[in-house]
């Protein structure tokens, strides 16, 4: 019983850390400093959160994200940055409950714990980009608010009650396990986007044939040979699909227009799904533009499709709304 309440704890504020990392180290810090809670022995290692230095800077590090948090899509931009440290956190906190293990259960134990802060890291930072394509800033906030409780209250659970923690995190594995796919097409996305973003501000977009086919992946160029829409076409975007598209959200793909068709090309676990539709069924081609991504939504008689193309390609873009019905950029 010992063994799963130890595992309890240190899963628990594995789990936390992943998802507010400085929040966990303040809520068990000041816990201790202020004697709200009493460490049984096999939790020990836990006081070296209690270090005057270790809570300042936790602190510090806590009002900086309890802002950026606040800001759509610039807390998805922190939550890219932390894809690196929440992860090493979790497992230097779970380290430091289980430092009474002995040296090799110990290293399996990190790997664990680094596994449980990744996984509920990049569950979060999922939800935020979810949550992110919503106009309005309010839900955002809220759901920042949110997060920070549940962080202080699950910290705290983690410490007093070891054993429902325990069956939470296990529930929560296996939950993950049926989304896992859906999970790390948004982290994809996430990456990619702050990925194009950076190449964007230091490299000026160009429309040419030879720029973007060098962006466009292989598994994609036999689909798009054979016709004006080729890989040699300047008007092939790289995009995920969104609302509408009918493959699934967030899969990695192109999108070209040329003076006769739409054709989407999408990569959806081994197989490809490509579709084609004349260019004259779309009735309007609307361009938005949004701090990660630039959003193609084209209308149809019947329905509408979205796009969300990295930045750094807006006058491919560009030149692809041209094509349509109308020039909404």
């Amino acid at each position: 019983m010992q063994t799963i309440s130890l595992l309890g704890s240190a899963l628990g504020l594995a789990f936390v850390s992943g998802v507010n990392l400085y929040a966990a180290v303040l809520t068990v810090g000041l816990s201790l400093r202020f004697n709200l809670i009493q460490l049984p022995d096999h939790l020990q290692g836990l006081q070296v959160l209690n270090d005057p230095f270790i809570l300042i800077a936790a602190a510090a590090l806590y009002a900086i994200e309890f802002l950026v948090d606040k800001i759509p899509w610039l807390d998805s931009a922190w939550d890219s940055v932390h894809t690196f440290i929440r992860p090493v956190g979790a497992a230097l906190i779970g380290l430091s409950a289980t430092s009474s293990v002995s040296p090799s259960v110990g290293v399996l134990a990190v790997l664990a714990y680094g596994g449980i802060g990744l996984s509920s890291h990049t569950t979060k930072a999922g939800a935020r980009l979810v949550v992110n394509q919503s106009p309005e800033p309010v839900t955002n906030g809220i759901v920042s608010v949110f997060e920070d409780i549940l962080v202080v209250i699950g910290a705290w659970i983690a410490m007093t009650h070891p054993i429902v923690t325990f069956m939470v995190v296990l529930l929560f594995l296996v939950a993950l396990a049926v989304f896992l796919p859906k999970v790390l097409r948004l982290v994809r996305l996430q990456l990619a986007a702050v990925g194009h973003l950076a190449k964007s501000l230091v490299r000026r977009d160009v429309v040419d044939g030879t720029v973007l086919n060098g962006r466009i992946p292989k598994v994609f160029h036999q689909h798009l040979t054979g016709g004006p829409a080729g890989p040699d076409a300047p008007l092939v975007v790289r995009c995920f699909s969104s609302k509408g598209v009918g493959v699934g959200k967030h899969l990695s793909g192109c999108l070209c227009v040329d003076n006769g068709r739409v054709q989407t090309i999408f990569r959806r676990r081994f197989r490809t799904v490509k579709s084609e539709r004349p260019l004259t069924e779309v009735r309007d081609i609307r361009v938005t533009r949004k701090l990660l991504f630039d959003r193609i939504r084209l209308e149809f008689d019947d329905h509408a499709e979205e796009y969300l193309c990295p930045k750094g390609q807006i006058s491919a873009v560009r030149a692809a709304a041209e094509m349509g019905p109308t020039v909404p950029v």
